[in-house]
């Protein structure tokens, strides 16, 4: 993707060189602006070992999430399966397409302030579900709790990352408290795609 970016400013560049202003009613020194641009917010703020990312090897459905109808997304699947590759790739699209950037905030780094701060704002919960800490997990319950309710009333978007399934997650709150892992499911059920992703471990594979 930011190999795409940087190749469209070097082919603009060279057509300045032949002496071109302008192409399709575009302004060439304005794209080569505005690329360059781009290009430097994804350096900035996209972790650099993201920045190989091939869009072609990320689903559509969560490349299109933006327009989708839905708040909420759950993607899930084992370690390595391409979770947080899939989201910075969905970051560096928007970016590359003149949209706001989104935060990814790890479920260990969620705190009650996140609350206001996010609750008109599409982000991203990464690692959800990955807390052994029992007092943890129970004030998290509560925090998720008035984090979707939020959610649901100013229809601004979340994606969850997890090595769990929804159930899966359900079945681990049991010792905690399921009462209130369930009424946060049912808050999101019906405005939700659920993901799976699946294959090989891509970090092992790239060794």
């Amino acid at each position: 993707m930011l190999n795409e970016l940087l190749n469209q400013v070097k082919n603009y560049k060279e057509l300045l060189l032949k002496g071109l202003q302008e192409i399709d009613g575009k302004s060439i020194p304005y794209e080569i602006y505005d690329l360059e641009e781009k290009i430097k917010m994804i350096k900035k703020i996209i972790p650099i070992e993201y920045h190989i990312i091939d869009l072609k090897e990320i689903r559509p459905d969560i490349l299109s999430f933006y327009e989708s109808d839905n708040i909420f997304m759950w993607i899930y699947g084992k370690v390595g399966r391409g979770k947080t590759y899939s989201i910075n790739g969905l970051r560096m699209k928007k970016i590359s397409e003149g949209w706001q950037d989104f935060e990814i905030i790890k479920e260990c780094n969620l705190s009650y302030k996140d609350i206001d701060k996010y609750k008109n704002e599409f982000f991203c919960i990464d690692d959800f579900g990955l807390s052994e800490n029992d007092k943890r997990n129970i004030s998290l319950l509560d925090l998720y709790y008035e984090l979707i309710d939020n959610k649901r009333e100013y229809h601004s978007k979340l994606i969850i990352t997890s090595n769990y399934s929804i159930n899966e997650w359900l079945n681990k709150m049991k010792k905690y408290n399921y009462e209130t892992a369930l009424r946060i499911t049912s808050r999101f059920s019906k405005k939700i795609e659920v993901i799976q992703l699946t294959g090989g471990d891509r970090r092992q594979n790239a060794i």
